[in-house]
C-alpha cells in the first residue's frame, strides 16, 4: 500500500508529534480565521526589500585574502565567517564554499541573534552586480557559488543566486552522500528542531539532495526539510531536485509562498512527494513546473488556506506513477485548486483526492490531457475543468476518461489544445472554452505571468492562449 507524506506511518500509528493537524480546541483545522483574512498577503513581504548599504566580499575557504576581512575583494573574507552582520550584503565570488574545517555537515550555520526587522543578504556576483569594481575578476562571476548544507536556527535572510543565463547563482547540496544513506541528518536546506526561522527568501539556486531517479537503495531524506516550522517563507524561481523522499516537506508553517520554481524527480521512497505541508497554513504553489514524482505531486496533510494555480504537472520517466496527483488525508479548510495543467501522468489516479474531512475545496478551470491512469478522481466542488486524450489502459481494451466527469461547464476537448507537448511547449494553440472567472488571490495570472482573461476568456489550463 502506498500512501502520500508518511501516510502509511500515519494510518497504523495515528496521530504522532507534530503531525496531527488538530487545534486543541475541538476544531479539526489547523489555525483560525485570523489566518483566512490575511491569506491574500502571502509572501507579500518579500516586495521590494530594499538592499542594505552594508557590503562585504567572500570568496571561497581554500585561500587567503589579503587583510581577510570582507572590505573589498581583495581583502575578502575567506568562506562566511561564522559571525555574520545584521543589515549587511555578503557577495559571494564562484568557488565551492564547503569548508572541511569547519567540521560539521551543516557547512554554514545562521543562527546570527536578530536585530529589529534587518535582513542578511546572501547574493552571488554577478558581472554586472558584484558592489565595488575593485580587484574584482571576471572568474568571479564565471559560475556557481557551491554552498550546503545549510542550517537555519533564525531568521530574516535572502539567499539570492543572481541566476543568469548561465544558470543558477548558487547551488545548495548535501556534499556527504555517503553519510546521507545511513543518517538523516541536515537537508540541503534544514530547519532544526530549535529553528525559529521566520522570513527567509530563497531565489535562483540549484538545490539537490543525494536522490537518484533509478536506485531505490540511495537513500537521502528532503531537500528542504523542516522539524520546527519555518514561517514566513518565500522560495522562488528555484530548481529543486533529486531526493529520496520529498523535495519540500515543512510542517507547523504559516504564510509559505513556492513559486516559479522548477521541481524534479522526488523520490523513490513510498513517502515520496514533490510537495508535502503538515499543519500549515497560508500556503501558495503557483506558476511551478512540477516534473517526474512517484507518489504524490502535492501532499497536504491538515491544512489551512492553500491555493495551487498556473502549475505544469508533468511526468517524463516511464514507470514514475501517481498515486494521486494531489492528496489530502487529514482535515483541510480553504483550498483552491484552480488552472493548472496534469499532462502525460500515470498510475493510480492522476487527479484530487481527499479522504477526511474537508470544507471548500474548489477544483477549477484546470485540464488534464494525455494522462494514461486508473482514474481522474475530483472530490471537492469541481467544475469547468477541462479534459483531452485521457485513457485508462489496465484493461483489455483502453477506455476514454474523458466522460467519466460529471460536473458543471465540463469540456470533452476533440483535438490537441497544446503548442507542442513533446518539445515541452504547454501553451495553448487556440483559447478553450470560457472559464470560470475566481474571485480569490493568486489565480490572476498564468503561468508565463500573463493577466488571465486579457482576451475576454479566462482559459482552462496552466496557461492563457493570449501569453506569447
Amino acid at each position: 500500500m502506498r500512501l502520500c507524506g508518511n501516510g502509511l506511518w500515519l494510518a497504523i500509528f495515528g496521530c504522532a508529534l507534530a503531525a496531527c493537524a488538530c487545534s486543541g480546541t475541538g476544531d479539526p483545522f489547523p489555525g483560525s480565521a485570523d489566518d483566512d483574512a490575511v491569506m491574500g498577503e502571502t509572501g507579500a513581504w518579500g516586495d521590494g526589500l530594499a538592499p542594505p548599504a552594508t557590503v562585504f566580499y567572500v570568496r571561497p575557504p581554500s585561500g587567503t585574502y589579503g587583510a581577510g576581512d570582507g572590505s573589498s575583494w581583495e581583502n575578502a573574507f575567506s568562506g562566511l565567517p561564522e559571525q555574520r552582520v545584521r543589515g549587511a550584503r555578503y557577495y559571494f565570488a564562484a568557488g565551492d564554499y564547503f569548508d572541511e574545517s569547519l567540521g560539521r555537515i551543516e557547512n554554514y550555520v545562521f543562527d546570527d541573534p536578530e536585530d529589529g526587522e534587518a535582513f542578511i543578504w546572501l547574493t552571488k556576483a554577478t558581472a554586472g552586480d558584484h558592489g565595488d569594481d575593485a580587484g574584482f575578476e571576471e572568474s568571479f562571476a564565471a559560475g556557481p557559488a557551491a554552498l550546503g548544507p545549510l542550517s537555519f536556527l533564525t531568521g530574516r535572510y535572502v539567499v539570492d543566486g543572481r541566476g543568469d543565463a548561465a544558470g543558477y547563482g548558487f547551488e545548495i547540496t548535501h556534499r556527504d552522500c555517503e553519510i546521507r544513506e545511513t543518517e538523516f541528518v541536515a537537508s540541503p536546506i534544514f530547519f532544526p528542531w530549535d529553528s525559529e526561522t521566520e522570513y527567509l527568501l530563497i531565489r535562483n539556486a540549484d538545490i539537490a539532495d543525494c536522490g537518484t531517479h533509478d536506485d531505490p537503495t540511495v537513500q537521502s531524506q528532503d531537500a528542504v526539510y523542516s522539524v520546527a516550522g519555518p514561517s514566513h517563507v518565500i522560495i522562488e524561481s528555484c530548481y529543486l531536485h533529486d531526493a529520496w523522499r520529498n523535495l519540500v516537506f515543512l510542517q507547523d508553517s504559516f504564510d509559505i509562498l513556492l513559486e516559479g520554481n522548477r521541481f524534479a524527480r522526488a523520490g523513490l521512497h513510498h513517502e515520496a512527494n514533490t510537495l508535502a505541508f503538515r499543519n500549515t497554513r497560508n500556503v501558495v504553489v503557483r506558476q511551478n513546473h512540477m516534473i517526474d514524482s512517484v507518489n504524490c505531486f502535492v501532499s497536504l496533510q491538515g491544512v489551512r488556506n492553500v491555493t495551487i494555480s498556473a502549475n505544469v504537472l508533468a511526468r517524463s520517466l516511464e514507470d514514475w506513477d501517481n498515486w494521486s496527483a494531489i492528496f489530502s488525508q487529514y482535515p483541510a479548510l480553504n483550498v483552491l485548486i484552480s488552472g493548472n495543467t496534469f499532462v502525460d501522468l500515470a498510475g493510480l489516479n492522476t487527479g484530487i483526492r481527499f479522504t477526511a474531512e474537508t470544507e471548500n475545496l474548489d477544483v477549477v478551470n484546470n485540464l488534464w490531457a494525455r494522462n494514461r491512469t486508473n482514474q481522474i478522481m475530483l472530490n471537492g466542488d469541481h467544475r469547468s475543468n477541462a479534459f483531452w486524450d485521457n485513457w485508462r489502459v489496465d484493461g483489455d481494451a483502453p477506455v476514454s476518461l474523458d466522460g467519466a466527469i460529471e460536473e458543471e461547464g465540463v469540456q470533452l476537448m476533440t483535438g490537441d489544445p497544446f503548442n507542442d507537448v513533446d518539445a515541452g511547449d504547454f501553451r495553448l494553440a487556440a483559447a478553450t472554452d470560457p472559464g470560470e472567472a475566481i474571485d480569490a488571490p493568486f489565480v490572476d495570472i498564468d503561468f508565463s505571468g500573463d493577466v488571465r482573461g486579457t482576451d475576454g476568456v479566462i482559459d482552462r489550463g496552466a496557461y492563457e492562449f493570449a501569453s506569447e
